[in-house]
């Protein structure tokens, strides 16, 4: 009886220790199967925001280079303003010309030319000569020859003239 109680004791024991490892071998493949379902999880997250901040830097390129052709644009329309208001004042030095003029055609041969108008050649001639004039003059002394003008006209009432005018700042006499 001993013998037989032994052989039950060792074949429970046996049992508990076959059963016990198959509730791990359970609960190992059940963590396993955890495991890699949250690593699938996981790599399928990353994936998500690697696509999305490659979208977010190409976002961010495309902005850039948007914003370059948007200084490219400012820089072409404050260009052209400029050129207009220079037109504009040009037009406006040039309104008053001739006002006291006496008109008397002749004609004559200059450089080469035979014939035509004199007063009219020189005058074709005159924005040329006051663009270069301008340039001439804003090489030289660092201001525009309406600026210049209108400082020689305040030094000549006898008034003082300021430093450097400011843009738009006119001088009062």
């Amino acid at each position: 009886m001993e013998l037989q109680a032994e052989g039950e004791a060792k074949a429970t024991t046996l049992k508990a220790g076959a059963e016990a490892e198959a509730e791990r071998l359970k609960g190992q493949a059940s963590a396993d199967a955890i495991r890699a379902s949250g690593e699938a999880t996981a790599a399928s997250t990353q994936a998500a925001l690697m696509a999305q901040a490659e979208g977010e830097q190409k976002l961010a390129e495309a902005r850039a280079a948007m914003e370059g052709v948007n200084l490219t644009l400012e820089i072409a329309l404050a260009t052209l303003k400029s050129r207009e208001a220079i037109a504009a004042e040009f037009a406006k030095a040039l309104a008053g010309l001739g006002g006291n003029m006496k008109i008397v055609q002749f004609s004559s041969s200059v450089a080469g030319q035979s014939g035509g108008n004199l007063l009219l050649q020189t005058l074709m001639q005159v924005p040329e000569v006051a663009a270069a004039l301008n340039a001439q003059v804003e090489a030289l002394s660092g201001k525009d020859v309406p600026t210049l003008l209108a400082a020689v006209a305040q030094i000549l009432r006898g008034g003082a003239v300021a430093a450097k005018p400011e843009a738009g700042e006119t001088v009062k006499s």
